[in-house]
């Protein structure tokens, strides 16, 4: 263990030995306290250790927090094993530039030379295909007019503010494209934020905005969050200092202008609650626009709900039917005006773009938009459900009563969080090995991930029974093993889904064992139980030989008289899987009296149903009605109490 894991683990120890803080109490109406809603937040630390050693803060929104609740449910579930025990799960991955590049790579004195014009479109085009409806800085005057203009200039100096911007457009093209350029991503990417300190940074400006939103956007898809996040901090700051964040101020420009600006806004929401969300991290941006605003964006939209979600849900750290009722209604009304909303947007309602069979990207963040407003809604619920079904199969250590996960008003919810990521991953496996199909997505990566996740932990909640967990779980894998191709972010989310299917595939075989031998203990309560010594392996192989030439000596032996089999070491764990099953040796059977029993009552109807299966046909039962969904109460997180933090403290000294 190097110093700082030594330094996480005892700044973990010292915030856990500070005990829970006081109680929160929600204001009611009125604005007195209302007790009823008692939502008590424990002290956990949430960091996690960056590739340099620095730590890195994730909220409990983030996919990382979600991950490391899951390791502990695992962890009490099935034991050690390789996705609780992974060696980075203390690290945040990230891309670290190449060879850690000297300051003349990052900083060119010299501009990357400008492609040819039919490489120019090309790229230009890979960019616009991959940002469609999100991040929208390029205006259409711009790509016929200014942009190729730009490129048949022929100028290799720092004199032309547009080079930063056209530079970045070039970088993210090439980094989306269909083919392998990330040299020359990087090349594009290192003039076009060399071009952008030199013009933008003195000076706020429309332009500033749209050259750090496309620096944002190259940084997550190379996988590089942190650095994204912090450069978004400087494209807010530019924006509010030019007005950007109200409508009345854009309304004063001529109609291209203000376009350019609320498309510019749109783009910036966007990126801000997906980092917010993502990371678990503030939101830098509010929204001051009314929803019934004409003209109204089904992008902006979904970042008004997510940002209720993550202000109401995820800020209190506590959840009530009230907030779900509340956002739910949000959620209907999108709905109702979303083929309005796309409009706006400029997305065509279709799953490809007719002009070119392309994949409609703009469509699929819309899509994943909502079903991830939808997951962070609900996901306390099924992570409640999980731990109290784990929780009551280790204090009973009877696996038979398995598969009721929550109570009645809740079913609706967690099964809900189950569906989003469905709806996130049964499209994409559709289209994911279709060509054409760009190279780095990270909105999708995210939205791809958080969907396994949740399918993981829907088995612990026993899920599996009704719905086919393992289907889709091997489509996200499968779709994440085809983005990981050329995507580091990808890799590395393949890697952890794929102990998390380990993991799944641990717990359900431990379960349905246990449910095994607890039916055949009822069973062996009535008729009783043969049981055999181990075999030793040299006996065992003779015994293989001899089946392979049976003899009518052998095909003619009988097994004993129906009675109690037993062996003077009884071995009740789980049969090793090389044994083969149906061999007996008969010098280790040893005779016994069964155990004297209470006989079943068989006049008329029996007593007692000795043979009778747990009723499962109602665990998935789904409570539609709005009074059962709306009943009074709350959800409070960390649902797996304070005595298990995030991460395993131990007592030391620095």
């Amino acid at each position: 263990m190097d110093c700082f894991e030594d330094a996480e683990l005892a700044i973990e120890t010292h915030i856990n030995n500070r005990g829970p803080s006081e109680p929160v109490h929600p204001a009611s109406k009125d604005g007195s306290p209302n007790s009823a809603a008692t939502a008590p937040i424990p002290h956990m630390a949430r960091l996690l250790r960056a590739d340099d050693g620095k730590f890195i803060f994730i909220g409990d929104s983030s996919n990382l927090s979600l991950l490391q609740n899951i390791r502990k449910l695992v962890e009490i579930a099935v034991g050690p094993c390789r996705f609780t025990s992974d060696p980075k799960r203390y690290i945040m991955v990230e891309t670290v530039p190449t060879e850690h590049q000297s300051y003349e790579q990052r900083f060119p004195r010299v501009p990357a030379d400008k492609p040819e014009m039919d490489e120019t479109r090309r790229l230009v085009d890979h960019f616009l295909w991959a940002t469609h409806g999100i991040l929208d800085v390029l205006m259409e005057h711009e790509q016929h007019e200014q942009l190729l203009h730009w490129q048949g200039v022929v100028e290799k100096d720092f004199n032309n503010p547009l080079s930063a911007k056209y530079f970045l457009i070039l970088a993210i093209g090439a980094q989306v494209g269909l083919q392998e350029r990330d040299t020359i991503a990087e090349s594009y990417f290192n003039t076009g934020r060399c071009l952008t300190a030199i013009h933008h940074n003195d000076c706020p400006s429309l332009a500033a905005v749209h050259c750090h939103l496309l620096i944002v956007w190259y940084l997550l898809g190379a996988g590089r969050r942190n650095a994204a996040y912090t450069s978004f901090g400087i494209a807010v700051q530019a924006a509010f200092a030019i007005g950007l964040h109200l409508r009345e101020v854009s309304d004063l420009f001529k109609l291209e202008e203000c376009t350019s600006r609320e498309h510019g806004w749109r783009s910036i929401r966007v990126l801000d609650l997906f980092l917010a969300s993502s990371l678990g991290r503030p939101a830098l941006t509010s929204e001051s626009r009314r929803a019934g605003d004409d003209h109204h964006s089904a992008a902006l939209d979904i970042c008004n709900i997510l940002e209720n979600v993550l202000k109401q849900v995820y800020t209190r750290r506590a959840v009530s039917s009230e907030t779900v009722a509340d956002i739910s209604s949000q959620i209907r009304k999108y709905v109702s005006r979303l083929a309005e909303g796309i409009t706006t947007d400029g997305i065509p309602a279709l799953e490809f773009l007719e002009e070119r069979n392309q994949l409609n990207v703009g469509l699929v963040y819309i899509r994943d938009g909502f079903h991830i407003n939808v997951m962070l809604l609900t996901r306390p619920f099924l992570l409640e459900a999980a731990t109290a079904c784990v929780k009551a199969d280790q204090a009973s250590n009877n696996y038979t009563t398995s598969g009721q996960t929550v109570s009645d008003p809740n079913q609706v919810l967690v099964l809900a969080c189950v569906d989003s990521a469905i709806q996130i991953v049964e499209p994409l496996r559709l289209v994911c090995n279709r060509e054409p199909f760009p190279k780095r997505l990270p909105l999708v990566v995210n939205s791809v991930f958080l969907a396994a996740m949740v399918l993981g932990l829907a088995f612990f909640a026993n899920l599996d029974r009704t719905i086919p967990l393992d289907r889709h779980l091997d489509d996200a894998l499968t779709i994440l093993r085809f983005m990981g191709i050329q995507d580091v972010q990808a890799q590395r989310n393949l890697g952890i889904v794929e102990y998390l299917i380990e993991a799944c595939r641990k717990y359900v075989d431990k379960r349905d064992w246990e449910r095994t031998k607890s039916r055949n203990t009822m069973v062996g309560g009535l008729f009783g139980t043969q049981q055999f010594s181990p075999m030793a392996d040299k006996e065992s192989e003779a015994l293989q030989a001899m089946s392979a030439q049976p003899t009518t000596e052998q095909t003619s032996q009988l097994l004993p008289p129906s009675s109690t089999l037993s062996s003077a070491a009884t071995n009740d764990t789980m049969p090793d899987q090389n044994s083969r099953p149906g061999q007996l040796h008969i010098d280790n059977l040893t005779y016994a009296e069964p155990p004297p029993i209470d006989p079943p009552s068989f006049d008329g109807i029996p007593r007692v149903n000795f043979l009778a299966e747990p009723d499962i046909s109602d665990d998935m039962e789904v409570y539609y009605g709005t009074e059962a969904l709306l009943s009074p109460q709350t959800l409070i997180f960390d649902v797996l109490g304070d005595d298990l933090p995030l991460f395993t403290p131990t007592t030391m000294s620095l």
